[in-house]
């Protein structure tokens, strides 16, 4: 029988369990969300950088300003229950999911300083935002069912997409400063992925990125008879 979830991350007995963990340089104004309709608030039952513990799925953000900066982690009952977590603007330098969390469905992480970040085991996924960060990679491959990334203003130069994810219509990868050929580059990762989603589709390549050059036209014109919106510089 399994024994007691602690606060600390292990389980009664000593033997360690998975936890999400989130890393932050300040405190004010920190307000994660774990969405888990079949989870109470204690079932979430988080540990600060100093030790103390509190629950909750919204935590009340004084827990965050009495832990101080650095890393915290938070202990579901069930991480098959995990839909969406969301930390936007909690200045987030680092993040990690565990890959228990196996119906996880949508991440929202825009507006932080996260360097790296391994979603390769969640293959549900179905919107991932990640905007503004410090991001050079990422790798959706196995999120066959992804219909949004937004990954803009990072320095993210190329994406593993999914391959035949028809539900794929949202991507937004301006401002990571790409280079002509890179840009070309995106759009035909696109191509070979194989999307043709029912519903209007748009890939946007603006801001700091380079505009296409004449060796997308092919690609650029395979997406849009595949009812995507090509936008770039």
């Amino acid at each position: 029988m399994q024994g007691p979830i602690l606060g600390n991350g292990f389980l009664g007995g000593g033997a360690a369990i998975p936890s999400l963990k989130m890393t932050i340089t300040a405190t004010a104004n920190i307000d994660p969300v774990i969405v888990a309709a079949a989870l109470a608030d204690g079932d979430c039952v988080w540990t600060d950088p100093l030790g103390g513990t509190f629950t909750g799925k919204s935590p009340d953000g004084a827990n965050f300003v009495t832990g101080g900066v650095g890393e915290y982690s938070v202990v579901l009952t069930d991480w098959t229950k995990l839909d969406t977590f969301s930390c936007d603007n909690d200045t987030v330098s680092a993040l990690e999911i565990p890959a228990e969390a196996t119906a996880f469905r949508v991440l929202n992480a825009g507006n932080n300083a996260i360097s790296t970040l391994d979603l390769s085991a969640f293959t549900a996924m179905t919107s991932v935002n990640i905007y503004d960060n410090a991001l050079s990679s990422i790798d959706v491959s196995n999120m066959t069912s992804l219909i949004a990334l937004r990954y803009y203003t990072n320095a993210i130069k190329s994406v593993v997409f999914p391959v035949t994810a028809n539900t794929l219509r949202i991507i937004d990868g301006s401002d990571n400063a790409l280079t002509d050929v890179q840009v070309d580059a995106v759009i035909a990762a696109v191509v070979a992925c194989g999307s043709d989603p029912v519903a209007a589709a748009t890939l946007t390549l603006t801001g700091d990125n380079a505009a296409r050059t004449a060796a997308s036209d092919a690609d650029k014109a395979t997406l849009e008879g595949r009812n995507w919106t090509v936008v770039t510089t």
